[in-house]
C-alpha cells in the first residue's frame, strides 16, 4: 500500500451518536484506512462505536468537557501506527503510518472556534518542524476562504492561509465537494 491508495475520511461528528455510527457503517462498508475525526461522540472519555477490537483510536486525554476535540481511527489493521506524544495536544493528533513503504505522519487538528486562530498555526507550524517529508495534515480550521472554495474570507482564512504559505502547504479540498457542516440556522457552508 502506499500513500495515494490509502482511503482517508475527515468528519466534524457534532457529538453525535448517530454520526458515530454512521461513519463507523460507511468506513467498513468502503473499506476506508483512515478517519481523521473532531468533536467525536463519547462516552467516560471512549469514543462511541469507534473504539473496539477492530479498530486503533489515537486521540489525546479528554477535554474540559468529558470529550475528545480530535482523535485519528485506524480500519485498516495492516497499517502499523505509532502514535507521536510529543507533539500530540488536546487538539491536535500526531502518529505515524507505515504502509509498508516510507512512513507517513498524520496529523490531525481541530480549531475550536472561540479560541485565537494563532494558537492553533503556530501550534501546527511547531509540530511541521519535526515531521516527515511525506505527511498528510488534515484540519478544522472553522475560518473561511476562497483557498479552500468558499466564497467569503474572514481574518481567521487570512491567518491560516499565511501558515499554509509560510509551511508550504498544498489544499487539496475540490471545487465543488459536498458541504462539511450545517449550522444551527441550517445553512450550510463549505
Amino acid at each position: 500500500m502506499d500513500i495515494k491508495s490509502m482511503k482517508i475520511v475527515q468528519l466534524n461528528m457534532v457529538r453525535s451518536r448517530t454520526v458515530s455510527d454512521e461513519l463507523l457503517h460507511h468506513c467498513i462498508s468502503l473499506k476506508v484506512d483512515i478517519a481523521l475525526v473532531q468533536e467525536p461522540y463519547t462516552l467516560k472519555g471512549v469514543l462511541h462505536g469507534l473504539e473496539y477490537r477492530a479498530t486503533r483510536t489515537v486521540k489525546r486525554k479528554t477535554n474540559e468537557h468529558n470529550g475528545v476535540w480530535a482523535a485519528i481511527v485506524v480500519f485498516n489493521s495492516h497499517l502499523d501506527i505509532i502514535t507521536k506524544p510529543q507533539l500530540t495536544s488536546e487538539h491536535t493528533v500526531v502518529d505515524v503510518a507505515y504502509p509498508g513503504q516510507t512512513p507517513i505522519d498524520l496529523v490531525f487538528s481541530y480549531f475550536q472556534f472561540r479560541r485565537p486562530t494563532e494558537s492553533f498555526t503556530g501550534e501546527i507550524s511547531r509540530i511541521h518542524a519535526s515531521l516527515l517529508d511525506r505527511t498528510v495534515l488534515g484540519m478544522d480550521v472553522n475560518a473561511f476562504s476562497p483557498r479552500w472554495h468558499d466564497h467569503r474570507q474572514n481574518e481567521k482564512g487570512r491567518i491560516v492561509e499565511n501558515m499554509i504559505n509560510d509551511l508550504g502547504l498544498v489544499v487539496i479540498n475540490k471545487h465543488g465537494n459536498e458541504y462539511t457542516f450545517l449550522r444551527c440556522q441550517g445553512s450550510q457552508k463549505r
